[in-house]
C-alpha cells in the first residue's frame, strides 16, 4: 500500500515509482533518486523531491528529450532510510534491477552519499549530489559530480564573511563554540575550523561539543554555552529534531549569541512553528545554494507547485539535477549511462534552467567532479524568512549582526 501511495503522488508530476511500476523498458528515460524519505532527514529528502518533480514536469510538458525522439523522463525513487547501510541497500536495488538507469541523484546526507556513490561508480552510473563533504569528491571517482562547493570552502568563505561582518559592526568575533553532530559534512566543516580558521582569525574555541545523532539531551550543551558566552556558535546539527532541541535549550537557558548553521537543514519552514520567528531572528546559515537576487521565476514556480513558503537548497538541487541530465542526454543523443557521463564531463552551460538554478550561474565540472565556480551562500532568518545575505552582490537582503547578543 505504501508504494502505491508514493506512485500516485509522483505520477501527477510525470514521475514513476520503482522499477516495475508500469513503464516499459523503452518508453522513458529512467533516472534514479535515492533520498531520505523516512526518519530524521525525511523533510530534506521531501524538499529535494519537490525540486525534482518541478523539473520533470517542465521537461516532459515541453516535449521530453528531443534528441531521443521526445522520450519522457521517469524518476525511480527509493528511500535512503536512516543509515548508511539502508542507503547503500537502496542503491544496490535501484541500480541493479532490470531497468536501465541513465543516471542518479541523492542521497542528501554526505555519509549516505559516500556509500551510495561507490555503488554508482562500480555500475558506471553518473551520480549528481548536493552533499558537501570534501570526502565525497576527494576519491578520484569518474561518475560522481558535486553541484555545491565542498564543506571546507563553506567554512573558509562563509566564516570569513562572518568575521568581516562582525568587524564592520565594531565587535569582532573572538570566541566561538563548535556544536554539531559527527556526520561527514559537519565533521569536514568543523575540522577546517579547528585546523585552519580558528588560528587564522585568532578565534578561541570555547566549546567543542559533538555527538552521534540522534541527540539524546541538549542540556549539557546549553550549560556549556551559557558558561562560555561565545561570540558565535558554529552549528552543525544536520537534522531538524536535534537542531530544535539545541535551539530550544538555548532559549530555555536564556543564551544570547549569534548562530551560524552549516547546512540547509536550518532553513526549513518548520522552524517558524517549532522555535518561533522571534527566536529565529538573526540566525545565519551557510549552504550550497539559496535563492539569490534574480531567482524570482524559479522561486515562484516552486512555491506555486508545492505550497511551500520559500525555496531553499534542496529544491534548487533537485531541479538543477534533472535539467543537467536532460542537457547531457541531448548532447550525447543517448540515454546510455556511460555516454551520459561523457557528456556531463563536457558540459559548459551558462544559460538555461540548470545554470540559472545554481549560485555559480554555470554548469561545468572539473576533473574532481566539482562544480567550477561553486560558492557557498549565507542566508539569515529575518521576520520569519531566510533571506540570502551573501554573496552581497546578489543578496536578497542586508545582514544584521548584533553585538553582544
Amino acid at each position: 500500500m505504501k508504494k502505491s501511495v508514493l506512485f500516485l503522488s509522483f505520477a501527477a508530476f510525470g514521475i514513476g515509482a520503482l522499477p516495475g511500476a508500469g513503464h516499459a523498458a523503452d518508453d522513458a528515460v529512467h533516472i534514479a533518486a535515492i533520498l531520505p524519505l523516512s526518519g530524521a532527514y525525511a523533510r530534506s529528502g521531501a524538499l529535494y523531491l519537490d525540486g525534482i518533480k518541478l523539473a520533470v514536469g517542465e521537461i516532459n510538458a515541453s516535449g521530453g528529450i528531443k534528441a531521443l525522439g521526445g522520450k519522457k523522463i521517469t524518476v525511480d525513487v527509493k528511500d535512503a532510510g536512516t543509515s548508511i547501510e539502508t542507503a547503500v541497500s537502496a542503491a544496490r536495488q535501484l541500480l541493479g534491477g532490470n531497468t536501465k538507469v541513465s543516471g542518479g541523484m541523492g542521497a542528501w546526507l554526505s555519509s549516505f552519499t559516500i556509500g551510495v556513490s561507490e555503488v554508482a561508480e562500480r555500475r558506471h552510473v553518473p551520480w549528481l549530489t548536493v552533499s558537501s563533504s570534501d570526502q565525497v569528491s576527494n576519491r578520484g571517482f569518474q561518475y560522481l559530480y558535486q553541484i555545491v562547493a565542498p564543506s571546507s570552502e563553506w567554512a573558509q568563505t562563509g566564516l570569513k564573511y562572518m568575521q568581516d561582518l562582525s568587524q564592520k559592526k565594531g565587535c569582532p568575533i573572538k570566541t566561538v563554540a563548535i556544536v554539531g553532530d559527527n556526520t561527514a559534512a559537519p565533521t569536514a566543516f568543523f575540522n577546517e575550523v579547528r585546523k585552519n580558521i580558528a588560528g587564522k582569525f585568532g578565534w578561541k574555541i570555547a566549546v567543542d561539543a559533538t555527538w552521534t545523532p540522534p541527540l539524546a539531551d541538549a542540556t549539557s550543551i546549553a550549560q556549556q554555552l551559557k558558561a562560555a558566552k561565545p561570540d558565535l556558535v558554529l552549528f552543525g546539527a544536520s537534522n531538524f529534531p536535534d537542531a530544535v532541541q539545541v535551539l530550544g535549550k538555548g532559549i530555555e537557558f536564556g543564551i544570547k549569541t549569534n548562530y551560524i548553521g552549516n547546512g540547509s537543514w536550518l532553513v526549513m519552514p518548520e522552524y517558524v512553528q517549532s522555535v518561533g520567528a522571534k527566536n529565529l531572528e538573526g540566525i545565519f546559515d551557510i549552504s550550497g545554494a539559496h535563492p539569490l537576487k534574480g531567482f524570482d521565476k524559479i522561486q515562484d514556480a516552486f512555491k506555486k507547485a508545492t505550497n511551500e513558503p520559500f525555496l531553499q537548497q534542496e529544491g534548487l538541487a533537485g531541479y538543477a539535477n534533472v535539467w543537467i541530465f536532460k542537457a547531457a542526454m541531448e548532447q550525447a543523443k543517448s540515454d546510455d549511462p556511460v555516454a551520459v557521463n561523457t557528456a556531463i564531463k563536457a558540459l559548459d552551460l551558462t544559460e538555461g534552467p540548470a545554470a540559472s538554478a545554481l549560485p555559480s550561474g554555470r554548469v561545468k565540472f572539473n576533473q574532481m567532479g566539482r562544480l567550477e565556480g561553486a560558492i557557498p551562500v549565507v542566508a539569515q532568518w529575518q521576520k520569519g524568512l531566510p533571506n540570502t545575505v551573501f554573496p552581497e552582490a546578489r543578496a536578497a537582503a542586508t545582514a544584521n549582526f548584533e553585538c553582544g547578543r
